[in-house]
């Protein structure tokens, strides 16, 4: 009889601890969930995309970015993670420059710097042209990033990037995009760097639906 009690009791400790987790973190209060999902386009292998919307010239973004370097590489394979150059109307030629850094195979490689230059060496970026110059400094032909940030794969990824950020209602940066359907910003979070948490525990949320 012993036994059963405590089994009972451990059993019933184990389901509440579940549900603790499962309660972790609440929609409409820790995370939204978007009126319409936006539709997803996932890689092989991958189950689960997260979309990170930021600016080089937010500075929210660029405290950000360390925590994001290090968590990045945590991931597990079947995620897929992708930042958005997010189109505010005064931040269109940082888009253009990251999707050109993108198409020229340089943006992964050159992200943090790219936040060093503006932010530590004061570098201007307002212009096509500034970010070119940016570029330039990192060891990329500045003739032909030009001619990339103003080709048709460029404003393509600008319209795709447009389309997420209006859908997913995004008002200001950083913020992130879960499954395409669970929206985590800075303030239902509670930090800009509790967004990491929010989002690994959206991560297994989408896992174990699907």
């Amino acid at each position: 009889m012993r036994f059963l009690k405590l089994f009972v009791m451990a059993a019933a400790i184990l389901l509440t601890g579940h549900a603790l987790a499962a309660d972790k973190y609440i929609e409409g209060k820790h995370y939204k969930l978007l009126p319409t999902p936006l539709p997803v386009a996932l890689e092989p292998g991958k189950k689960v995309v997260v979309w990170e919307f930021f600016s080089y010239t937010c500075p929210h973004c660029y405290n950000l970015e360390p925590a994001l370097q290090q968590w990045i590489p945590t991931l597990a394979d079947d995620v897929q993670y992708e930042p958005v150059a997010t189109p505010f109307s005064h931040w269109i030629p940082m888009v253009k420059s990251y999707y050109a850094a993108e198409l020229l195979g340089v943006a992964d490689t050159t992200h943090e710097d790219v936040f060093n230059a503006i932010f530590v060496n004061k570098a201007p970026a307002r212009t096509v042209e500034d970010y070119a110059n940016i570029y330039a400094k990192l060891g990329v032909d500045k003739d032909k990033f030009l001619k990339t940030a103003e080709s048709f794969g460029v404003n393509t990824k600008l319209k795709q990037a447009e389309m997420l950020t209006k859908g997913a209602g995004i008002m200001g940066t950083p913020s992130m995009v879960v499954a395409g359907k669970y929206l985590v910003t800075g303030e239902t979070a509670g930090s800009n760097v509790g967004m990491i948490d929010v989002v690994n525990f959206l991560i297994e949320k989408e896992r174990s639906e699907s």
